[in-house]
């Protein structure tokens, strides 16, 4: 007796092939094992994928490029294509250009280490570190004018201060360049070359005191922090603490006292950057043993250096950036943090107004965090705005791999997962308040975590599992549940970078080593989490997302071979295609890849030079044209056309489970089935066609009615289609709907008629 099975939703995926037999799962029915080029939608359908336009080529035929996104605001964005040792830019469907030619800048990465690069923006710039490569700034000045340097530290992030009293360094010089450094014992490497030192000295006094008997002014002291001032006696005058912030050249009033042989005063402030301080007496008349006297906290003057050069273990050169305060030898010195021999941090994040990095070579487990409000200041201290750097204690040294902000700071190393926020939820960090908790023990890849509202998806240390990060009100901890568990198999050979595209449909994409584009519909609140693969004529090796008019657009490098010549191709995924598709739009329907829309004279269509020797479809009109070959850069349609749509043809495969029925007599797994007739139920599509694997024949879906003229183009289907199945019993019961033409194909439910033997 035949037997109906509807399948209303394939919001599960393409499942692993180890869960074939595992029809108890909830998610077996709405699982299949094949959904290559179909993106799931949250509502429980599958649209075919949209093509891909073709850009243009990447500087590089022969090397890999990468991409990354710049969304300055939700109307300006660029598309960042890095690759070896240079930058160039794409935005608003097109490539920058600077006098008819890409525009340009010099980076210091080459290829090997593009992929390591990780980014925080900051409205119009972009800090990019590496671990083996000081940390960039990409500044965006003007759209054909972005500069990238070394980021020029207002005051350097440096490591714990020696604390041998015997070891010192005796600089040459207090200011200046090319003065010599010189260690008690062996210190210097030439890897420390380009990296910034901290170099203090003890005051010989920490006050400046006046008698107020005149009018007068005393000395400058260098202050940076608290300082008290305070006055006793008898005095008729006006007292003025004054600030200088270029060493003495100028100065400004800070905070003005009369007295009037009636009071005295006990005040002190802060300063937050190093600055002089004095005081000055003015409109003197009289006193009577009086004294003012400013006082500093600190005990040390710092200075700091750019090292330039090493002679020797012991001797290096070095250019003064902040003054010290004597030639004197000094104990009291702190070795950059970041450095050719240290290493550079390999993470980075904006969290609570700082900009913080984690992990180095050598430092692999230490966060820095800079001042508030002041990115590139790292001097340290005890107030809550200063910088701090803390070292998490854990069992094992693991590197730190990502960083991402949230109510507490998350971080992923590669052996475990922490939540490093204030011992106080209600306040921010601050260098005396750090908590730092274990979450979890997966680790992580060094890959960029990816925020999704309010999960953190992050994928596991090979690349293959890909983990929710989210806090858990029954545990009252942090889970990271395997959100690839189902779908093992599509990450095969390791994921290698990731963009999130959030409209028009929440979507992971990820790039694997062999070469797919696998996406991750994900709608977390209605249970959706599916994967599906996406291939092409080549092989994808990069993804970026970046806002769009009509939603976020995914861009994509491309490996292609044409003419026998390995080509890299920019491609955008057509981002009007769902509007199209509602529209009815057909005639710039872009349903294949690397594709062109042409207006063809004299049923010419040329421009097609990327597509040489390929063979191709075409979209005449709205209409599907027979394939052709691109000879000469160009085709020659069959007949008139106003508007053409050409590009490199792909394949969309929707192959559902084994069909799982129980019955009186027991399961029908293990038993001879037979599949008699499919019915699809459609939305807006056109083309298709249903086949058995035994047989591989293919039953076309048909569209056109017998009365409809055969010179016209049909309109989008919506409605239910049966197609009638020649099959023999077999053990699987198997079909596949596969979409080979250039139109949409959105499946909503399938119905299948099929008979299952009795024993």
């Amino acid at each position: 007796m035949p037997v109906l099975k509807i399948l209303p939703s394939f919001n599960s995926g393409e499942l692993s092939p180890r869960l074939d037999a595992r029809t108890d799962l909830d998610k077996y029915d709405s699982g299949l094992r094949t959904l290559e080029n179909f993106i799931i939608m949250p509502y429980g359908g599958v649209n075919r994928r949209q093509g891909s336009v073709y850009m243009g080529e990447t500087k590089y035929a022969d090397k890999q490029a990468r991409l990354l996104e710049f969304n300055f605001s939700t109307t300006t964005n660029f598309v960042i294509e890095i690759g070896d040792l240079y930058m160039r830019f794409w935005s608003n469907g097109a490539q920058v250009l600077s006098g008819g030619a890409p525009y340009e800048i010099v980076t210091i990465w080459p290829e090997a280490a593009l992929f390591q690069v990780q980014i925080t923006q900051i409205n119009d710039i972009v800090y990019m570190t590496h671990p083996d490569y000081p940390v960039q700034l990409l500044s965006r000045l003007g759209d054909i004018n972005w500069t990238i340097t070394d980021v020029p530290w207002d005051y350097p992030c440096v490591l714990d201060t020696n604390i041998d009293q015997t070891f010192t360094i005796t600089p040459s010089a207090t200011t200046g360049t090319g003065i010599s450094l010189t260690a008690s014992a062996a210190l210097f490497d030439d890897l420390h070359i380009g990296s910034q030192w901290e170099i203090a000295h003890r005051r010989t006094t920490t006050y400046v005191e006046s008698v107020m008997d005149s009018n007068k002014s005393t000395t400058g002291i260098k202050c940076i922090g608290t300082w008290e001032i305070f006055t006793y006696g008898t005095w008729d005058a006006v007292l003025t603490l004054e600030r200088s912030r270029d060493d003495g050249t100028t100065w400004e009033d800070v905070r003005t006292w009369r007295s009037d042989s009636d009071r005295n005063i006990a005040v002190n402030g802060i300063e937050e950057t190093e600055v002089q301080l004095r005081m000055s007496v003015s409109g003197w008349v009289s006193h009577t043993t009086s004294m003012a006297r400013l006082e500093i906290a600190d005990n040390k003057v710092y200075g700091t250096v750019t090292i330039t050069g090493v002679t020797s273990s012991t001797v290096a050169t070095a250019d003064v950036n902040i003054d010290m305060y004597s030639t004197d030898a000094t104990p009291d010195w702190s070795e950059g943090a970041w450095s050719d021999y240290q290493g550079h941090p390999r993470s980075v994040v904006l969290h609570e107004q700082r900009l913080v990095f984690g992990g180095t070579n050598r430092q692999a487990n230490r966060i820095w965090g800079s001042v508030t409000n002041d990115f590139q200041n790292f001097r340290k201290g005890v107030r809550a705005d200063q910088a701090w750097d803390y070292q998490i204690a854990s069992k094992e040294n693991n590197q730190i791999n990502w960083l991402v902000s949230r109510n507490s700071m998350l971080v992923g190393t590669s052996g475990d997962e922490w939540t490093f926020g204030s011992t106080n939820d209600n306040e921010s960090i601050s260098p005396s308040n750090i908590r730092v908790r274990k979450q979890t023990a997966y680790g992580s890849k060094h890959l960029p975590a990816v925020l999704v509202n309010e999960a953190v998806l992050f994928l596991q240390r090979k690349g293959r599992k890909l983990r929710e990060f989210v806090y858990s009100f029954e545990r009252d901890t942090y889970v990271a549940p395997d959100l690839s568990l189902l779908s093992e198999h599509a990450s095969i050979g390791g994921i290698t970078q990731q963009a999130f595209q959030q409209q028009p449909d929440a979507i992971l994409w990820n790039i694997t080593a062999r070469g797919e584009l696998v996406g991750m519909t994900y709608e977390r609140e209605q249970d959706v989490v599916g994967w599906h693969r996406h291939t092409t004529d080549g092989s994808y090796e990069s993804v970026a997302v970046v806002y769009g008019d009509d939603g976020d657009e995914a861009w994509v490098v491309v490996k292609r071979t044409i003419n026998g010549v390995v080509k890299r191709y920019v491609e955008r995924f057509d981002p009007s295609a769902i509007d199209k598709q509602e529209a009815e739009e057909k005639d710039e329907m872009i349903y294949m890849d690397a594709a062109k829309v042409a207006v063809p004279v004299s049923r010419v269509v040329s421009g097609l030079s990327h597509l040489e020797g390929k063979s191709v479809s075409i979209l005449a009109d709205g209409s599907n044209h027979r394939q052709l070959t691109v000879t000469g850069g160009q085709i020659t349609l069959d007949h008139d056309a106003d508007k053409a749509v050409v590009g490199l043809p792909y394949t969309s495969i929707l192959k559902p489970m084994r069909l799982n029925v129980d019955g009186d007599n027991g399961t029908g797994q293990g038993r001879k089935q037979k599949v008699h007739e499919v019915m699809i139920r459609l939305y807006k599509s056109l083309g298709g066609s249903l086949y058995e694997e035994v047989t591989d024949t293919p039953e076309k879906i048909y569209f056109r009615d017998t009365d409809a003229a055969m010179d016209t183009s049909l309109p989008l289907f919506t409605g239910d289609k049966e197609l009638q199945l020649e099959t023999n019993y077999n053990n699987e019961g198997k079909f596949v709907v596969q979409q080979t033409q250039p139109y949409p194909l959105t499946i909503l439910a399938l119905v299948v008629k099929f008979d299952v033997s009795s024993g």
